[in-house]
């Protein structure tokens, strides 16, 4: 069978990720859907169905053509969906009368427009784990390409963005209490949202679905463009332009998205980001009935936790990354899930993917049953303070710095409860704080997390880890 010689793709907390057309080439497009479409057709033992699609940065239309290559070539029929955002694909993949078998969705996400990934999804819309990822990686490490025989190779079916946007469409608003969300009024007015699209993938779609749910709706950074006018991140450092709208343009919410809208960034009507565990903990309070399970990942806050006791609610906590939340929703049969990185799973609702589209319809829904704000609702839940911070560290050194902070750390604080090493090491603390040190899974650095109900301990504690961090760092370069 031939071969192809390339660079090695490794699989990280979502997918297989790097710098386009260097670390993730057409050639490693090619390579990967050749294998993940053979691994499918010898686990499903017949022609298995698979769904490519891609955002709108620059390469992902060619690396998503060259997965398709791949895929046909290995005996796989694709589902051709285009250029959408991650919800509208898992939609049409998973939820449609055109369900697949699996998909591949080529999408640079948030990250700066030179880098890209290619992400491999199960036939339920879950990211594959690493049982399935293991298997590519070393399927793709030999080289070998799984050609079909002839008259063997699969076909393609294109689907157009009329017909992708009106099957999703309907598909959210069958989930919505339209009826609820239309009737919400401030005063006299209807909702005013302030919608940045980031000039990513919801700029075609999120706009006329809020509309259709009676919102007046400003929209900002529309356009998708391969190099966006903002940082694809959703976070407050990269939606100053939103922040400054929402009070120049007396909107009630704004809410900004990333390149291919699966996180949401959700800003209050006085022009104020609302951290993301804030967020979570609004869904699960409104949404999450007793005895039910909420997943988020070990680095979450704690706020989640003093929410679903009051619920009588559990929370399951699972490794960070997107394919282990989606094995831990599934394991856990929760109710709800999110992640601190804005992203948002309504479980409940058909939904065990994350969309930042369907995120916003769900909090005008809870405004719209409870008359409330975003600032009114987020003020009702107690106070937690959360620090993340940052170490450049080479990929070579990150175990080597990581094991030296953690055993100084370990020796450092006091009233330790436990320590879960679940993902990275956690430790918690009496005073119901925690400090976290754990390794980038998709980048060199080392991350601190420190968590808890009182600002100024979150301060001193976060100080502490960042010393000790700096001085592992230090000991790592002289020895």
């Amino acid at each position: 069978m031939p071969t192809l010689e390339l660079s090695m793709a490794r699989s990280g907390t979502s997918g297989f990720r790097g710098q386009t057309n260097v670390e993730i080439s057409v050639a490693h497009a090619l390579l990967i859907g050749d294998c993940f479409a053979a691994y499918l057709r010898q686990t499903l033992r017949r022609t298995p169905r698979l769904a490519i699609g891609h955002d709108q940065r620059n390469g992902a239309q060619a690396l998503a053509a060259a997965a398709m290559a791949g895929a046909m070539s290995a005996g796989a029929d694709v589902l051709d969906l285009g250029q959408m955002s991650t919800g509208m694909f898992s939609v049409l993949s998973f939820l449609g009368e055109d369900a697949v078998d699996g998909g591949i969705e080529i999408t640079g996400s948030h990250m700066e427009p030179n880098r890209i990934g290619i992400i491999l999804v199960n036939g339920d819309g879950t990211y594959c784990d690493i049982e399935v990822t293991s298997v590519i990686e070393r399927w793709f490490e030999s080289g070998r390409l799984h050609s079909a025989k002839p008259l063997s190779l699969g076909h393609s079916q294109r689907v157009s963005t009329e017909r992708s946007e009106t099957i999703y469409t309907r598909a959210l608003l069958e989930r919505l209490d339209i009826e609820g969300i239309s009737s919400l009024k401030f005063g006299e007015e209807a909702p005013k949202l302030l919608v940045d699209a980031g000039n990513g993938t919801a700029g075609g779609v999120a706009g006329p679905l809020f509309r259709a749910l009676g919102c007046d709706v400003v929209q900002i950074f529309t356009e998708p463009k391969e190099v966006p006018d903002r940082k694809s991140e959703c976070r407050a450092s990269s939606c100053g332009e939103a922040l400054r709208r929402v009070v120049g343009d007396s909107c009630h919410m704004g809410v900004c998205f990333d390149g291919d809208a699966d996180r949401v960034l959700f800003i209050n009507e006085k022009g104020e980001a609302v951290g993301e565990d804030v967020i979570g903990a609004i869904f699960a309070k409104y949404l999450v009935r007793r005895g039910e399970t909420v997943v988020t990942p070990v680095n979450s806050s704690k706020l989640i936790e003093a929410v679903c006791e009051e619920l009588g609610a559990r929370v399951c906590y699972c490794k960070i990354g997107q394919p282990d939340t989606g094995t831990a929703i599934k394991r856990e049969r929760a109710a709800f899930a999110y992640e601190n990185s804005a992203k948002y799973a309504f479980v409940k609702g058909g939904f065990i993917w994350y969309d930042g589209v369907f995120a916003v319809a769900k909090m005008l829904e809870i405004m719209a049953r409870t008359g409330k704000l975003l600032s009114e609702l987020a003020a009702e839940l107690p106070r937690f303070y959360h620090e993340e911070h940052g170490f450049e560290v080479s990929d070579s050194a990150k175990v080597d710095v990581l094991a030296r902070a953690v055993e100084v750390a370990r020796k450092s604080f006091t009233s330790v409860l436990d320590v879960n090493t679940m993902d990275g090491t956690r430790i918690n603390l009496a005073d119901h704080t925690y400090v976290m040190f754990r390794a980038s899974g998709t980048e060199g650095k080392l991350r601190l997390y420190v968590d808890g109900p009182n600002r100024e301990r979150v301060s001193t504690l976060s100080a502490i880890g960042q010393r000790i961090l700096q001085g592992a760092i230090s000991e790592s370069k002289e020895s």
